[in-house]
């Protein structure tokens, strides 16, 4: 869809709601909603961060227009293929945004699983454990110590129950990791997981650089619900404050 041919549409709706009454209402009802479906297409493409929010508010705009061309056709004002032309038009504008917004629903899940994966991806490898070889007990010296001071024995005890501690907290980070549903976090707030996760910690006017068409209430909103999710910890207060990951990712 191109914003001339939407422009040319509405021109082309004003023709046919000049041929009703002087001063019917159903004429300037029928115009607002023309012009407000022509309005929130402009706003998708010039704010990408809610192109989505914009067409559904215009498929929603598209569906009342068409409830006011069936209202006009049964006044019989004029020749009802007026409005079969229009609403064949906007029918084909109404599909359009609908597939649009698949579209971005779409590449937001696809976003949505990569941050999950890069988030829970860890930034260093751990280096290989060193296997300690089994020691026969006939070759245990109750007392013999290795070189840390502590028998063998002791080492043994030490390591098994530092792994077990050790899958425990991976277990629970799995868990919380779970919980958090990605798909529902907004672009922005997808992209702000993408930007802390590369630089580490940033403040809010950093992020804002990242989005020039996004204002920095919006920022600070979305910095929020992440950190009402606890996906994120603010560092310091008031103009100091920064934003991390949370150590738990």
């Amino acid at each position: 869809m191109i914003e001339e041919e939407l422009i040319k549409l509405t021109n082309a709706l004003y023709k046919v709601t000049g041929l009703f009454p002087g001063q019917e209402p159903l004429r300037f009802a029928v115009r607002k909603q023309a012009l407000e479906v022509l309005s929130f297409y402009i706003s998708a493409n010039k704010y990408k961060a809610r192109r989505q929010e914009f067409l559904e508010k215009g498929v929603v705009n598209i569906s009342l227009l068409m409830d006011y061309f069936g209202i006009a056709k049964e006044q019989n004002w004029l020749d009802n293929r007026n409005f079969a032309v229009l609403e064949k038009e906007y029918t084909g504008v109404k599909n359009f945004f609908k597939s649009e917004i698949a579209k971005i629903k779409s590449d937001k899940k696809e976003a949505a699983a990569e941050t999950a994966v890069k988030i829970a991806k860890p930034k260093h490898a751990k280096p290989e454990e060193k296997i300690i070889p089994e020691k026969n007990e006939k070759e245990i010296i109750i007392g013999e110590a290795g070189n840390n001071g502590v028998s063998p024995m002791l080492q043994e005890i030490v390591i098994s129950e530092s792994k077990e501690n050790e899958n425990e907290t991976v277990a629970v980070a799995k868990d919380f990791n779970a919980d958090i549903d990605y798909e529902n976090l907004t672009n922005i707030q997808l992209r702000v997981l993408e930007l802390l996760q590369n630089k580490g910690q940033l403040k809010p006017q950093e992020i804002s650089k990242h989005f020039p068409d996004v204002t920095s209430r919006s920022i600070r909103r979305e910095l929020q619900g992440l950190k009402e999710r606890n996906i994120i910890n603010a560092i310091g207060l008031g103009r100091a404050v920064s934003y991390k990951i949370n150590q738990i990712f």
